[in-house]
């Protein structure tokens, strides 16, 4: 027996388990769910799914078109099944065939996509919604330090807290101590994003102190850290108050939807139409409005491409245009 074989044993080990975190953990989901349809797809058609004909992929990429909301969507199955071929070392002969490359070029040009974009809301609004809500949630500060990271940050609703206490990760997510005295402001260091999945690039974005009080996240920040002093560093950013000895968790995402979504109907707004994710929006409508400049803009919230024009063009969607400038010194 080699003398090398134990330590090559244990190369071949940690090279799959590495190997197995080629993608991020919604992008293997996603994946999942994809490959599961497919397999679905072919097993409700009596069809071959690996190596199929080219017909079959054919087949399956207009069920996709009929049932997908986007001619993305169905490249992005369709990627999928493809991830799958070459998972098992199959063939992915049919798969790229002309036939299929053109039916899926079709998709793009009769498909029609309109984005679900949420609507934004004006400063006034949310100063509405803060009014009304702090009648109504329980725990406001904690409602209210969220909406106004949110909205001067230009954050997602990820950065701010995860979906579910179990799955909170000091290493990923935003804690007390990613939180830093930047006067006249704070500062908050983002360490993973939906476009910075492995955190290779983190992100220090400054909130201002405004001189509207009811719209200053420094304002809300104090009020948070009055009613949850920080014990820890790493402990997270958002969370409910607990007795003593009882250990501290996050608030789930699914805590600020629903406190948004019934202060949106006690101000008279149609809850559908908006998310946490309006807030985003919100705040770079606003920047825009008030002249900031648009590379500022981009970099502030984050985006990689210019995906970030569909936040700040077109923002009237029926409610009043986002015009307020807001004072951000």
């Amino acid at each position: 027996m080699c003398v090398f074989s134990g330590e090559l044993q244990k190369l071949k080990r940690s090279m799959v388990i590495r190997r197995s975190k080629a993608f991020a953990e919604g992008t293997n989901k996603n994946h999942i769910s994809q490959i599961r349809l497919y397999i679905t797809f072919c097993c409700y058609f009596k069809l071959r799914d690996i190596e199929p004909e080219t017909e079959t992929v054919c087949l399956y990429v207009e069920f996709l078109a009929q049932n997908l909301a986007s001619p993305k969507a169905v490249a992005n199955y369709l990627s999928a099944v493809r991830f799958l071929h070459r998972w098992v070392g199959a063939s992915t002969e049919s798969l790229d065939a002309f036939e299929v490359t053109l039916l899926v070029r079709a998709c793009y040009m009769t498909m029609k996509h309109i984005p679900n974009q949420k609507h934004p809301l004006t400063p006034d609004m949310i100063r509405q919604l803060l009014s009304v809500a702090q009648s109504q949630v329980p725990h406001f500060p904690v409602f209210k330090c969220a909406v106004l990271f949110a909205f001067h940050g230009f954050l997602r609703i990820s950065n701010i807290t995860p979906r579910s206490p179990a799955e909170f990760n000091p290493a990923k997510h935003t804690c007390r101590g990613d939180v830093f005295q930047a006067d006249p402001g704070l500062a908050v260091l983002l360490k993973w994003s939906k476009t910075n999945q492995y955190g290779q690039n983190s992100q220090l974005v400054p909130l201002p102190k405004t001189k509207d009080p009811a719209l200053c996240p420094v304002t809300a920040y104090s009020e948070l850290v009055h009613l949850i002093p920080t014990r820890y560093s790493n402990q997270p950013l958002l969370s409910l108050p607990v007795p003593p000895g009882v250990p501290i968790t996050p608030v789930p995402q699914s805590w600020l939807a629903t406190n948004l979504a019934a202060s949106l109907e006690s101000m008279g707004e149609d809850s559908r139409f908006f998310s946490f994710h309006s807030f985003r929006r919100s705040g770079a409508s606003t920047a825009f409005q008030a002249g900031v400049n648009f590379a500022h803009i981009k970099t502030h919230g984050g985006w990689k491409s210019d995906a970030f024009w569909a936040y700040v063009t077109g923002v009237t969607t029926g409610h009043t245009p986002v015009t307020e400038q807001l004072a951000l010194v």
